[in-house]
């Protein structure tokens, strides 16, 4: 296009303005845009089809459900490089593929049902046995898996796991049971038991279990936690032994599965383009419609012939002051034109509309007129060499008396140091927050040294004490040597061991500790939440705290309390999502949307009332979780 246009013609007829507007969905449109190249003298019946395809785009009742399937489009590009390249491709890229395989099939589909005469459009190569190898189950469902049909070693290594991980399950909940009945002390989740290190006697008698170990300790509290037998010890190594083994025959089917991509990828690659062509059709077609623009008849003749036209920059810049614009018409049938008139007439802005639609043409747009009729152009050139402000709808002449005006007005020197002073006192996004914690990590430090002096004259029994204190009372402490910090701190410690046993915060209260439930009208046996994404779907319940503390197996459903992003890539295995805290906004709900799975959020409690193992129904469109009795 550089060789077309100068970069100075591009912004003076504010053609950069409208390219940007044409907005392809795709990155192959996007692409196909940045590459797309003049139709020059020779290539008018090239310019009519594309013309043609246009028009048939804008009359299409199909054309929304086109834009539906572009919306979905991933660039699989790089994906395809690395199977050139004889790289093993991931689940996630495998997916990719999967998904890329479905949307060709349904656009192509649609493609075919469109019967308008001498419509010539990119063709679409769909790949049903490349889809088939994907999907061995014959599920149909966006989601892909290492299925158990693609290898009967795999399936049998994963009934192994599964029935070891049932063992482990079973032996630890027996343990659990034991110990809670012996001692008369409540184990979580996570075969956890916290004691107060008041509670001596207590203590004393646990330090006794052989089935329990501490695993974490502070000022306050011991943890302790279920201890593995041997034979939970010799069960969970087989279960990494068998995960070894897992992830070795999931590689040999990756692996297959990438040659056999690798042998199509000139199709796939094909299929890229001929999206990109459509998508960048279409984003025509819409700008067309939006700018109420029209065909314009192409000639060979030497001529342009304008009704109506209309510059679109200037037009959206009056419009957004509320003046109207004024289309212009035209008739230019000479090698040279020469347009006179006064100030302020419309000179220069006509000249900018006739490149303007000159170069939308040449482009193969729709043209901001009420009838054009133009020919092609080997070069499109202008040299306004002006001050006219197109963005304050003005002539030359009406932009100088204007900047003149500025000009007395303010005076050059005292504007320019009143933005210098403006950009001294403008926030950068991130520097407030970098300040802010840097300030805080020089206080802390300066606070420390305090408590090291307090500790070293015995007022404080270790410096990290000094943080229940508050800064009125550290100043007063340096001033008065007899004044009690430990008494002090004590009292501190006392209001906030109130807060030690509380495990669930309300999600939602108001400026004035209000806290607020939402309350739905529920059926026995069913939970009540938030409905974030349609659709319903029963499977069995893998509670996780952590994303990797257990493998989410392939059509469970995750329950936990809330997620973000490092969360993402277990969301591939699960079927639903459960959640505790959380709205429509919320990481995991928008992962679920975006791979079309069923979510409930807001149920209070779920990781503890739903165990691992439940077969629940989840409504995510309803916002119900029902816990299915066997």
């Amino acid at each position: 296009m550089r060789s077309f246009m100068t970069e100075n013609t591009i912004k003076n007829i504010n053609f950069d303005y409208i390219f940007n507007e044409v907005k392809p969905i795709t990155e192959y449109g996007i692409k196909i845009k940045q590459e797309a190249a003049p139709f020059v003298k020779g290539q008018e019946a090239d310019l009519k089809a594309e013309f043609n395809r246009i028009r048939a785009f804008i009359e299409l009742k199909q054309r929304r459900d086109i834009i539906d399937v572009l919306k979905h489009i991933k660039n699989i590009l790089e994906t395809i490089d690395r199977a050139k390249g004889n790289q093993v491709l991931d689940e996630v890229e495998l997916f990719e593929i999967k998904n890329f395989l479905i949307l060709v099939e349904k656009m192509d589909k649609i493609l075919r049902g469109i019967s308008i005469k001498d419509l010539k459009l990119p063709q679409l190569t769909p790949l049903p046995q490349l889809y088939e190898k994907l999907d061995p189950a014959s599920e149909r469902i966006n989601t892909f898996y290492i299925y158990d049909e693609y290898s009967e070693k795999l399936k049998n290594i994963r009934n192994e796991k599964r029935l070891v991980e049932k063992n482990v399950r079973l032996l630890k909940k027996k343990i659990k049971e034991e110990i809670q009945n012996k001692h008369g002390i409540k184990l979580n989740l996570k075969d956890e038991a916290t004691i107060g290190k008041a509670q001596k006697d207590k203590i004393e008698e646990l330090n006794k279990e052989d089935n329990l170990r501490i695993s974490g300790e502070n000022y306050l509290n011991i943890i302790y936690k279920i201890k593995n037998t041997d034979e939970i010890d010799a069960l969970e190594q087989r279960y990494e032994h068998l995960s070894l083994e897992e992830d070795d025959e999931e590689y040999k089917i990756r692996q297959d599965i990438s040659k056999e991509i690798k042998e199509v990828s000139h199709i796939l690659q094909k299929n890229t383009v001929a999206i990109g062509e459509i998508d960048y059709i279409i984003a025509k077609a819409n700008y067309a419609q939006k700018t109420k623009s029209i065909e314009p008849e192409i000639i060979n003749d030497l001529q342009i012939v304008i009704k109506g036209g209309r510059n679109l920059k200037l037009e959206k810049t009056l419009k957004d002051k509320h003046i109207e614009y004024v289309p212009i018409d035209l008739n230019l049938n000479k090698n040279v034109a020469c347009i006179t008139g006064a100030n302020m007439g419309g000179k220069t802005v006509s000249l900018r509309m006739i490149g303007q639609i000159a170069a939308m043409a040449s482009l193969g747009m729709f043209v901001p007129c009420e009838y054009a009729k133009l020919c092609l152009f080997e070069h499109i050139y202008i040299s306004v060499g002006d001050d006219q402000s197109i963005e304050k709808g003005l002539s030359t002449f009406g932009a100088e008396i204007v900047n003149l005006k500025e000009a007395i007005k303010i005076g050059k020197r005292k504007k320019f140091l009143k933005l210098t002073r403006q950009l001294e006192w403008m926030g950068l996004r991130e520097h407030p927050k970098y300040m802010y914690v840097y300030a805080v990590d020089v206080l802390r430090h300066n606070v420390l040294k305090i408590a090291e002096q307090f500790v070293s004259e015995d007022r404080l029994n270790k410096a990290e004490d000094i943080f229940y204190l508050t800064r009125e009372e550290i100043t007063k402490a340096q001033k008065d040597k007899n004044l009690d910090l430990i008494s002090l701190i004590n009292e501190e410690k006392k209001i906030r061991k109130l807060t030690e046993n509380v495990k669930n915060w309300p999600t939602i209260f108001s400026s004035r500790g209000e806290i607020f439930i939402a309350k739905r009208e529920a059926k026995e046996g069913e939970l009540s939440g938030e409905p974030v994404a349609p659709g319903v779907v029963r499977g069995r319940a893998k509670v996780l705290y952590e994303p990797f503390e257990k493998k989410l197996e392939k059509g469970e459903i995750l329950v936990t309390i809330a997620t973000e992003p490092s969360w993402t890539p277990i969301f591939i295995n699960a079927c639903a999502v459960v959640m505790e805290i959380g709205g429509a906004l919320q990481h995991g709900a928008i992962i679920a949307r975006e791979y079309g799975l069923p979510c409930v959020t807001g149920i209070e409690k779920a990781t503890e009332m739903i165990k691992d193992g439940d077969l629940i129904e989840v409504d995510g469109t309803n916002g119900f979780v029902k816990i299915i009795k066997e």
